[in-house]
């Protein structure tokens, strides 16, 4: 229930509003496997075989009442509402079936030479047809011992050594239900005064649509120092995706906005580095680092002859991420601010109409006078130059703790909140920063006057949303004390534990809003790196007892 009072309510005079929704939904799977394993002397044999199915419903009504004359009865009565053009009710219905046959075949020889043999084919209801329904997903490694054969330990420089490698398919059907189905959207027209109700296309059909498939290659190496208290992992990977799911638009003469389509194809490939350490190991005290390190390289290899495609336009400043050939996935696109207008000579040089002195000034790049769509280019990248996680790991006799850093270095947030809070207008909250804005007696700032925007229709995206996404949390703090029972003389506990643990503790960031990890579009890979002040990370404080009898 959203009382009359909310600032919202009491600027439209529009009352309270309540709404009331259930879903109820069903899940089974079944799996069924099958092994058979031998051994043949120096020769190691592991054969499974499976079959596996899962169906998926849920059904969900809502129901919601809309200008309220009172707060008494919140949610409890919806008819109470009196806007009855508003009131609404709905029901959802989905469902979806997988079926999967999978084989695998694991060889070893002497235990240093590996073989893995992969087959699996997947069958999804998403899909329309029979021929396009299933996919077929093979997959391949092997993994050499090395510090197995005598010519590496005689060295007496390695505590273990293995290098593996591994290439394969892998498939994916990550679309909502019936994507493939036409839709049909209930609308309504008024004619003589009078509501009339109907239904009209929602959106278009495509029985073509089929798995999204990856080919994967992994180079990788393990291995150790010291009597392992220096343990290395290195781990190469290059993968190809074709056939992206993508939600592609097309002409409005269609009379739609957008399709879903199979189309195109992108790359990505990294590094990933482990350093794990042993530092101190004694009776009394005993100290372990962790050290994570990754770094993906993302590309555009084709969009089906088309340069770009966007994909996320969360403002009314035109497209704001984009996939285009040849770039990183995504990128977000807009036109270059410079400042504001200090001069009236400046506007006239420009050639640009319609600007006053104090307001915002764009880089025409194609110089036709007018900043447009056909100015914009791309100012940044959701994705890190690297990502990395740091953890210590304490013991001073019973005492133990745990220190985790994580962060990120080298991606961009899109703000999307700086569209009003740096050039919008009054209204609107505002960045503390625009105290200091523009004025004839502050003539040198770069942050816009009041009241030079008119509509935020006019505040094309642009670099000043682009903020910098580099970050470092204090992501855990663990400590943590091993109660000594035989001395308090108790004897029929085995552990007693007491801990205080924290969670996003703090947060290291330039970033303007609460926390540049959120986003917009929750789990949305292709969308990702939007911001509009969604609600950080909590922190967390846990004080807990374990006790193992």
């Amino acid at each position: 229930y959203r009382p009359a009072a909310l600032p919202e309510n009491l600027r439209e005079n529009a009352g309270g509003d309540g709404s009331v929704g259930i879903s109820t939904s069903i899940n089974v799977l079944n799996e069924n496997t099958v092994t058979y394993s031998a051994n043949f002397g120096d020769h190691n044999l592991n054969l499974l075989g499976g079959f596996t199915w899962q169906t998926f419903r849920s059904e969900g009504n809502y129901a919601g009442g809309f200008g309220f004359p009172n707060d008494a009865l919140l949610y409890y009565n919806l008819g109470n509402g009196s806007d009855p053009t508003r009131n609404i009710i709905g029901t959802s219905w989905n469902s979806y079936q997988l079926v999967s046959w999978l084989a695998r075949a694991h060889y070893e020889y002497k235990g240093k030479y590996l073989l893995t043999l992969v087959g699996r084919v997947d069958g999804s209801s998403r899909f329309a047809t029979s021929n396009n329904a299933y996919g077929f997903f093979p997959s391949a490694a092997v993994a050499w011992r090395l510090d197995q054969e005598s010519f590496i330990r005689d060295l007496n420089f390695f505590s273990d050594l293995k290098l593996r490698a591994s290439f394969g398919y892998s498939g994916s059907q990550a679309i909502e239900s019936f994507r493939s189905l036409p839709l049909l959207r209930g609308e309504t027209a008024y004619f003589n005064n009078e509501p009339q109700y109907a239904v009209q296309n929602g959106r278009p059909a495509n029985n073509n649509l089929k798995w999204e498939t990856t080919k994967q290659l992994d180079i990788g190496l393990e291995t150790s120092f010291f009597d392992k208290r220096l343990s290395i992992e290195i781990d190469y990977y290059k993968k190809t995706t074709k056939d992206l799911l993508l939600e592609v638009q097309i002409p409005r003469q269609t009379g739609f906005e957008s399709k879903l389509q199979n189309l195109g194809s992108l790359e990505n490939k990294g590094l990933e580095l482990s350093i794990s350490t042993l530092n101190v190991s004694n009776e009394n005290f005993e100290w372990s680092t962790n050290l994570t390190l990754s770094s993906n390289r993302s590309k555009v290899l084709d969009l089906a002859g088309s340069d770009f495609i966007d994909i996320a336009s969360p403002t009314s400043g035109g497209p704001a991420a984009r996939l285009i050939v040849g770039e990183t996935v995504p990128v977000f696109v807009g036109v270059e601010y410079l400042g504001t207008w200090k001069t009236q000579e400046e506007i006239d040089a420009s050639g640009q109409v319609g600007q006053t002195v104090g307001g915002p000034r764009y880089r025409d790049t194609n110089e036709d006078g007018t900043i447009s769509d056909a100015d914009f280019g791309v100012l940044g990248s959701p994705q890190p130059d690297l990502i990395g996680g740091f953890q210590n790991s304490i013991r001073w006799k019973n005492l133990t703790l745990d220190v985790y850093f994580q962060g990120t270095y080298g991606n961009e947030v899109f703000n999307i909140l700086t569209q009003s809070a740096f050039f919008g207008r009054p209204e609107a909250n505002k960045y503390l920063e625009t105290l200091d804005r523009w004025t004839p007696d502050n003539p040198t700032s770069n942050i816009p006057r009041a009241g030079a925007v008119a509509t935020l229709a006019d505040v094309k995206n642009n670099s000043q949303m682009v903020e910098d996404g580099s970050h470092l949390r204090l992501k855990n703090v663990r400590l943590g004390y091993n109660l000594p029972l035989k001395k308090m003389g108790i004897g029929n506990i085995k552990n007693m534990n007491i801990y205080v643990s924290g969670t996003n503790l703090l947060l290291f960031s330039e970033f303007r809003l609460f926390d540049p990890e959120t986003s917009n579009y929750g789990n949305d890979n292709l969308a990702a790196g939007f911001s509009s002040g969604e609600y950080p990370y909590g922190r967390t404080i846990t004080i807990g007892l374990n006790v193992t009898f």
